[in-house]
């Protein structure tokens, strides 16, 4: 059920909200193996005003709020229902990590693990942080500070998480399926520490 705010733009984001909603949602279905529960969707323009995000998925209330009807905003929050309902109660950092690898390479790549490309624009600048090179950027975290809180340091936190859970699902590129390879990723990555993230980089 998609719901707009009543100071929203109006019905016109909510159709084409919903016509982008059965694929990834289908796509998504096949890589978990599970069907969701009804839940809602609103997009909310004011939700995230002067913030760096364009949506999020709300656990306590199973509710995913959109700065705007965008499909890639839309495919990386489902993940993260899928990932409540596949997997319960992840760490943040795996969660994160999960939703942007599978949401930024693109629902293609969900069709078999070798399908995946490398996310080079994550390793990129995750390189290039932690080579000391970024001038006027964030500095590079420690993986204690990822794993604690993900959402920091302007996105490059993120940017670790994603480079990680990446890493982990292309060492599976051989498993029959994505949701395969996902659940092995999953059972592995759950209680990694940072020492053992930092052999994964």
């Amino acid at each position: 059920q998609i719901r707009l705010p009543e100071l929203a733009p109006g019905a016109e984001d909510g159709s084409r909200l919903g016509r982008s909603l059965p694929e990834p949602d289908q796509r998504l279905r096949v890589v978990y193996g599970t069907a969701l529960p009804p839940g809602e969707i609103w997009v909310d323009p004011e939700a995230f005003r002067g913030q760096p995000i364009g949506g999020t998925y709300e656990w306590f209330s199973d509710r995913i709020v959109l700065a705007e009807p965008a499909p890639g905003y839309l495919a990386h929050e489902l993940v993260h229902r899928y990932d409540r309902f596949a997997f319960g109660d992840l760490p943040r950092w795996l969660d994160e990590g999960i939703a942007y690898s599978l949401s930024r390479g693109g629902l293609d790549a969900l069709e078999h693990p070798a399908a995946r490309q490398p996310d080079f624009e994550a390793i990129a600048e995750v390189r290039e942080a932690f080579s000391g090179r970024s001038s006027g950027r964030p500095a590079a975290p420690t993986l204690e500070e990822v794993f604690d809180n993900p959402y920091a340091n302007g996105h490059l936190n993120v940017r670790v998480a994603t480079v990680i859970v990446d890493r982990l699902l292309r060492d599976q590129a051989r498993a029959p399926t994505v949701a395969r390879a996902l659940a092995i990723v999953v059972r592995g990555a759950r209680d990694l520490t940072p020492a053992g993230a930092r052999a994964v980089l």
